[in-house]
């Protein structure tokens, strides 16, 4: 069980720096997986709406939307 939480850690990590690239469908691709893996990723994402970058913010709440 710890491996999986540990996978899913590591997995939103990676979509979340997706958040911010320049190509918008990574950006896209990226809020799909997020959305996809359900509540582990909804404490990262609020902490992503304070992000200093615009687009990391934006893509956050529409994941979270």
């Amino acid at each position: 069980m710890d491996e999986l939480k540990l996978t899913n850690n590591l997995e939103i990590e990676m979509y979340l720096q997706d958040l911010s690239d320049l190509d918008r469908a990574m950006r896209e691709m990226a809020v799909k997986s997020l959305v996809a893996l359900g509540g582990d990723a909804v404490d990262p994402l609020i902490a992503f709406l304070y992000d200093s970058n615009n687009r990391s913010r934006n893509m956050a709440a529409r994941a979270l939307g």
